[in-house]
């Protein structure tokens, strides 16, 4: 089958860079599947009116898009919430909520800080839900 061993090594060698590639895939698919959705379906946001100027902007202005953080100068991670459509285009992503309600598999925010309170988070979450008025 193999004429020298030469040829022997090198169709194992390729077989063990298969395997090893093919285990990293599983692995990096294995981390994605690990993040929780994050749920809104409990927040109950019948009496409540929220608006981006008014409630939601402080918030950010003040926990995220602060220096070294994602304003329009460090837009840390790529990320810059320091205009209302900025931030409209980032909470539509799962990762915004994941990572302010701190659930497993996302990157805790704000870093270095507290988390935000509950009902700051349950005004974001009410925000998004309404459908991002400004």
């Amino acid at each position: 089958m193999f004429k020298n061993y030469l040829t022997f090594a090198k169709f194992y060698m390729k077989k063990i860079v298969m395997l090893n590639l093919m285990f990293a895939m599983v692995a990096l698919t294995c981390i994605y599947c690990t993040k929780a959705v994050p749920d809104t379906s409990s927040t109950d946001c019948t009496s409540v009116t929220v608006t981006y100027t008014q409630n939601i902007a402080p918030i950010i202005n003040s926990s995220c898009a602060i220096p070294n953080c994602h304003n329009s100068i460090s837009r840390k991670s790529g990320l810059d919430y320091s205009t209302y459509s900025l931030t409209k285009a980032g909470a539509a992503n799962n990762n915004f909520l994941g990572s302010i309600q701190q659930l497993s598999g996302y990157e805790a925010m704000p870093q270095n800080a507290p988390k935000l309170s509950d009902s700051s988070i349950k005004l974001i979450i009410c925000w998004i839900k309404s459908g991002y008025p400004q």
